[in-house]
Order: C-alpha cells, then structure tokens, then sequence
C-alpha cells in the first residue's frame, strides 16, 4: 500500500511539475522503483520453493521396474548429473546409486516377508537383471541370502 501511495504521489508531482523539477521526480520514480524491487524480493524469498534434492529422493524411493535411471532423475529436477550426485550424497550421506539399491533391498525384505513370490520374481520386480546379481545385493544387505532371510523369518514364526 505505501509503495501505491509513493506512485501515486509522483504521478501527481508530475502533473503539477514544472520542467526544471522533473528531474527530482524522475529521481523519486528511481528509489520508488528500487523499494518496489526490494519488497518484491523479501516477498519472493517467503514463497518456499520445491526442493529438488528431496523431488529427487521420492523419484529415487520407486523401486518398481519401472523406476527412471538417475541421469534422468538429475535432468527432472533440472541438476547436472554430477552436481546432484555430489549435492544428494551431501544431504542425504548416500549416493542417489546407494539411497535407490537400500530401497531396493528394503522393499526385497518387505516382499520375502509378506509375500509367496519366488525369489527370482522378486528380484525382476526390483529392477535387478538377474537373481545372483540381487542375491549379491541383498547379502550385503541383509547378511544373508534371499532364501535364508525367508527360512529365518518363517522359523522365527
């Protein structure tokens, strides 16, 4: 409101102003122009923008096959690939690569414990191109093979 009445104001300097005070208005059309770019500015900074690193983080939870490859995930949000890998690790203290594989292997322990699929099944679901390759995976996980975390949770059971 006070920014309206300072042009306000000008405006009607300029109507009733001789030729030799157009300067001085001219002047004050200056500083109301930059108080106007400033407000906007504070205004602006108040507006929470989307987080890209955290946009990139639920991009990064779909563990489904068809989950978009982290280059693509770096352009969605619009970061150069390696500029969001180290800005991710950083934040999170994971590499998109490590944050998607601990998904991966959290959804793979869901799955064994509620769920018939075959092992093999699940590992196609979880992106992996072949079950030693998740095999691998989920030991270094887990401590154990997919078949043994089974065997234990129906023992325990």
């Amino acid at each position: 409101i006070e920014l309206i009445q300072d042009i306000d104001e000008i405006r009607s300097d300029l109507e009733h102003s001789s030729e030799s005070t157009r300067h001085e208005i001219a002047c004050q059309m200056q500083q109301t122009v930059i108080k106007f770019w400033r407000h906007s500015r504070r205004a602006e900074d108040s507006i929470p923008k989307p987080d890209h690193l955290e946009n990139a983080r639920i991009l990064l939870s779909d563990t489904s096959e068809n989950a978009l490859p982290i280059p693509e995930i770096a352009q969605k949000v619009n970061i150069g690939y390696e500029t969001f890998r180290k800005r991710f690790k950083s934040r999170y203290g994971h590499s998109p690569a490590a944050y998607r594989n601990q998904r991966r292997m959290e959804t793979a322990c869901d799955l064994l414990a509620n769920t018939q699929m075959n092992i093999s099944e699940i590992g196609r679901r979880l992106s992996f191109s072949d079950l030693y390759l998740f095999s691998r995976h989920f030991k270094n996980y887990s401590g154990h093979s997919p078949s043994e975390f089974r065997r234990q949770l129906q023992n325990d059971a």
